[in-house]
């Protein structure tokens, strides 16, 4: 920023006042993503357990798992995640 004000010292007084403005900026964008990114994992976080839960559920009424990843149209990886989050 001192870079662009010396190259341009009849505007330093406007550079300076625009500054703050800059810096609110950036801080109220980078706040508004940051909860936008919260969110959505948030969001998946809540699917993974709500999909965890339901495999569980499954599981002890006796379905096996290949009967649950057809159900739940889930891939073999799906299957063998849930595996390994409840151990």
């Amino acid at each position: 920023m001192r870079e662009f004000v010396n190259m341009h010292p009849e505007e330093e007084e406007t550079i300076m006042e625009l500054m703050p403005a800059w810096e609110r900026w950036g801080y109220e964008r980078g706040m508004k993503e940051g909860i936008e990114q919260g969110i959505e994992q948030g969001i998946e976080q809540g699917k993974r357990a709500l999909q965890e839960a339901t495999i569980g559920r499954m599981r002890s009424k006796g379905f096996s798992d290949s009967e649950i990843a057809d159900l739940l149209g889930l891939l073999p990886e799906d299957m063998a995640r849930a595996n390994s989050d409840a151990t």
